[in-house]
């Protein structure tokens, strides 16, 4: 899995315009210190990652206020694929 993200890396696809709103938009609703982890992966935080997940905060935590979504989810959708790999390396459903 780690060598196929590594692979789709190399085509360097852009992020879509508007992630700077949505994480605007995450912030206005209060859940950066609800889900830091979504937060991490969001933004592309791998040392928030692994910080958030060496305080023992479960990587498939979902979130109850927004589609049940992951961080591995918001990882994905904003293209961060270091925090995919971190993700994974922190025993991630994949």
């Amino acid at each position: 899995m780690k060598n196929m993200i590594l692979q789709i890396k190399k085509y360097n696809i852009a992020s879509h315009p508007d992630q700077n709103n949505a994480i605007v938009w995450f912030d206005s609703k209060g859940w950066t210190d609800k889900y830091p982890l979504h937060r991490a992966a969001m933004v592309g935080d791998i040392d928030g990652i692994k910080l958030v997940l060496s305080s023992g905060r479960a990587v498939n935590e979902k979130m109850s206020l927004f589609q049940s979504s992951m961080a591995l989810d918001w990882a994905c959708a904003f293209k961060h694929f270091e925090c995919i790999i971190a993700l994974i390396e922190g025993g991630v459903d994949t």
